[in-house]
């Protein structure tokens, strides 16, 4: 093995090449530091502040040229190592580079495969989620992910022919209220139409038989009165008893009226029960197709909340880290509100 000159050891040796004695720097430095000019006759002042400037000068243009010869030296050692590097690097490096990519595809092959093992693992518990789903069987994401097929075939099959079964049964349950709340409606429509028929016939009798005691009274009046005054009070008896049975057809109407209203009335309740029924299965359907989604949205803020961020050693660097970490907790938090909205 070649030895080496250590850094420094080179370094002091290439600095000693300045030739220049400390001490004499100093003296030149003390000995012109508080000159002063009495004024412009004061020849010796100004004689001292020359001759001391022009010493320190001398000193420092030397010490400048020295310097700027061993930066010469320093940038042709510099470019020589340089291109040196460059030669050997270009033997080996295109290997390198050869076999690094080759490591890379190997090892992005292996994660394109490690990833699709995983996406189609994902794929097929979120199908079994949906299909249980679909028949109102809720399990959790861990659950339907430990499954084997056959207990998934098994618990679907199970799920669907209890849903069938309970839908069947909603809808025979369903139909038979509604041919029952028809039948009673009919029922219902049926005894206030007979019994408003009753109360018809029964009024007419009555104005019948009140129209014959009205004619006798007036047969009895004309008798006792002379024909004209007799004329006059049958023609205001008869006005009169129009009035009435015009008023007790108007109060007739009036009752048939409020009967139609409240069939209205009852036809209206049902369908607006009906409405309601309808407007709550489409909730539930909203809420089951919304399960799956949700699902997603708890497993990234999951995966957030444990996600494994890599340990710096420089200050700003780990303060980059600790914002990264801040930002995926407020993420995190926010999907878990908007969870709670959905």
């Amino acid at each position: 093995m070649i030895n080496e000159i250590t850094q420094p050891t080179f370094i002091e040796q290439e600095l000693q090449k300045f030739d220049v004695v400390e001490a004499k720097l100093i003296e030149l430095a003390s000995n012109g530091k508080g000159l002063k000019i009495a004024s412009p006759e004061d020849r010796t002042g100004i004689e001292a502040v020359k001759k001391a400037r022009i010493a320190i000068k001398n000193e420092r243009v030397r010490i400048e040229k020295k310097g700027k010869e061993l930066r010469d030296q320093a940038t042709k050692f510099n470019k020589a190592v340089l291109a040196k590097e460059k030669e050997y690097l270009a033997i080996i490096v295109p290997t390198e580079d050869e076999l690094q990519a080759e490591e890379k595809r190997i090892a992005d092959e292996q994660a394109r495969i490690d990833r699709e093992i995983v996406e189609r693992k994902q794929r097929i518990t979120y199908e079994r989620l949906n299909s249980l789903s679909a028949v109102g069987f809720v399990i959790d994401y861990s659950r339907a992910e430990a499954m084997t097929d056959e207990v998934f075939n098994h618990e679907l099959a199970e799920a669907t022919a209890q849903f069938q079964a309970e839908q069947k049964r909603l809808a025979e349950q369903k139909e038979a209220q509604r041919v029952e709340a028809e039948r009673l409606a009919a029922e219902k429509l049926a005894m206030e139409l007979q019994a408003a028929e009753q109360a018809k016939r029964q009024r007419e009798l009555e104005l019948a038989a009140q129209k014959v005691r009205l004619e006798q009274e007036a047969v009895e009046r004309e008798r006792k009165q002379q024909i004209e005054h007799q004329e006059q009070l049958r023609l205001a008896a008869e006005h009169a008893e129009k009035d009435k049975i015009a008023a007790a057809e108007k109060a007739e109407a009036n009752r048939l009226a409020a009967i139609e209203t409240e069939r209205f009335r009852i036809e209206k309740e049902i369908a607006d029960k009906l409405e309601a029924k309808k407007q709550s299965d489409l909730k539930a359907k909203r809420k089951a197709d919304l399960a799956p989604d949700k699902v997603k949205l708890i497993e990234l803020a999951k995966s957030l909340d444990t996600y494994q961020l890599p340990k710096l050693k420089i200050t700003e660097a780990e303060e980059v880290i600790n914002n990264v970490r801040s930002l995926l907790g407020k993420v995190s938090v926010y999907i878990n509100q908007q969870i709670e909205k959905l």
